[in-house]
């Protein structure tokens, strides 16, 4: 089982909910369930969509990704940012035997402004560990998440996520092909920003979260 999860609050990304739902519909093979946390006093544009909400009143990437998660009783997680978009046949790379070999499907993206692709290299982890190697649209399952105790609450909460994921051992599998187009060219996104507070938060963060159940506070 394959559930898609969007987050969104405030206004700014109103106008790209209906592109993402139709990037969602056109999956072939399908999701099998879409959810979707929301603050519940912005005006976003999710209240209409015609699947499963989850109120979040906490506006930070992490919380929501959390709370929609929690609503998941189990299978696997595809988190996809409300301006990036699915290649329709993003889920055929999955093998039939994935939830006995993996915990994550470390995918591959390509950015809208100049079609390059940027694949997941989960493996570096090992070797250069003050660097993230794994996409933040990558696919995982409820119970890494549950092990690992999810999203921490940090800037950069999915390269910590994956972090965690590295400590507790996941398995990680690496799909052929390009699994989804990453809205590079939007004005102010996160991730397309230099932050170096931000990096020098996740640098602690690595050197003090070194075995499974660590705390960092």
């Amino acid at each position: 089982m394959i559930t898609v999860v969007g987050l969104v609050w405030g206004t700014a990304y109103k106008n790209e909910i209906q592109g993402w739902w139709d990037s969602v519909q056109a999956l072939n093979p399908p999701a099998d369930d879409i959810v979707v946390a929301y603050h519940p006093d912005d005006d976003c544009g999710a209240v209409d969509l015609p699947c499963r909400l989850v109120e979040c009143r906490t506006r930070t990437a992490d919380a929501m990704i959390n709370a929609a998660v929690a609503t998941i009783d189990d299978g696997w997680v595809a988190p996809l940012a409300i301006d990036d978009r699915f290649c329709p046949d993003a889920f055929s790379c999955l093998p039939d035997d994935l939830d006995k070999i993996a915990d994550v499907v470390a995918n591959t993206i390509r950015f809208m402004s100049h079609s390059g692709t940027n694949p997941s290299a989960p493996e570096l982890f090992a070797t250069a560990p003050m660097r993230n190697h794994v996409m933040g649209t990558s696919w995982f399952t409820k119970d890494i998440w549950e092990r690992t105790g999810g999203y921490p609450n940090v800037y950069w909460s999915d390269w910590a996520f994956w972090w965690k994921c590295h400590v507790y051992g996941a398995r990680w599998f690496k799909p052929s092909g390009v699994q989804v187009l990453v809205n590079d060219i939007r004005a102010n996104r996160i991730s397309s920003h230099t932050n170096i507070e931000a990096d020098v938060e996740m640098h602690k963060f690595i050197a003090e979260y070194t075995h499974e159940d660590c705390e960092v506070r």
